[in-house]
């Protein structure tokens, strides 16, 4: 026998009917109270707790926004990547120029301030031309007879000797450099003021020999020109000393000594017009 039950829909009936009545008693009663309500406070309450997540979101999708619109704005024809490409090359060009403009000057400078501060009588010079081997250590300038050079005047840069004109032509000289193997210049230590000989090498390394075993020498000592034989004036910084040994039974050391020119980077140079004239010792 089949038995049917109204009992569920009665229930569900008065279920829907209650949750109409609640609903409609908050409506009213939040209307009421307002902006003091005491469920205006729950739901902020509820915005409070919720605020963190909702920040968290926001930051996550951030940079997710900010590359769609980085994207959007490549929209660049290929002619005018062409024209920034054009214009970048020769901005380089430019700034490369600018900085090689600064450097000369910057060596110039340099040039000139030695010269007054020693009170020399030289003429400037440019390195037009580098013959630097094992064979020979050479320079050329842009210099010569005609500028009243001669042959044996000494040659400086801002850091020191260079070395001395060898061979004279009407617009241009060349220089033999101290570190050429066939170059010599009478020396003096600085501290010990003992006198020597101070020669080049193929390898391009100065020497300094004819230094008594006995004198005292130190790593970083200068070494300037002895004024003695009239090639060069007294007082010019050759470069300093690096290494030393006294072997047993030796009369002399064997001095090496760093020049303070690089050779193959000077580009603007003096030539000592008189020879002289006395420099004072020590000068850099």
């Amino acid at each position: 026998m089949k038995i049917s039950s109204t009992r569920p829909r009665i229930t569900d009936r008065v279920l829907i009917g209650g949750l109409i009545i609640v609903s409609m008693l908050i409506t009213s009663i939040d209307h009421r109270g307002g902006e003091e309500g005491t469920l205006r406070a729950v739901r902020q309450g509820a915005q409070v707790i919720a605020a963190p997540v909702a920040a968290v979101g926001n930051w996550a999708f951030t940079p997710v926004r900010s590359a769609s619109r980085w994207l959007s704005g490549l929209g660049v024809s290929p002619a005018d990547l062409e024209a920034l490409e054009a214009q970048n090359v020769s901005l380089r060009a430019q700034v490369a120029s600018l900085e090689e403009e600064r450097r000369e000057n910057q060596r110039l400078t340099r040039l000139l301030e030695f010269v007054a501060r020693e009170g020399l009588d030289t003429i400037g010079a440019r390195i037009i031309g580098r013959q630097v081997s094992s064979w020979e250590a050479v320079l050329v300038i842009d210099r010569g007879s005609i500028d009243g050079v001669e042959l044996g005047m000494p040659v400086l840069a801002p850091e020191g000797l260079l070395g001395h004109v060898f061979e004279v032509n009407d617009s241009s000289s060349r220089i033999r450099l101290i570190t050429d193997q066939k170059s010599g210049v009478a020396a003096v230590l600085q501290s010990s003021r003992q006198e020597g000989v101070v020669s080049g090498s193929a390898d391009g390394r100065l020497t300094m020999d004819f230094v008594s075993a006995d004198t005292t020498v130190t790593a970083g000592e200068a070494v300037l020109t002895s004024g003695i034989g009239g090639m060069y004036p007294k007082g010019l910084l050759i470069g300093s000393v690096s290494e030393f040994e006294v072997r047993r039974g030796d009369l002399f050391q064997t001095i090496t000594v760093e020049p303070l020119v690089d050779v193959h980077a000077v580009e603007s140079v003096v030539v000592l017009m008189s020879r002289v004239v006395q420099v004072q010792e020590g000068s850099e």
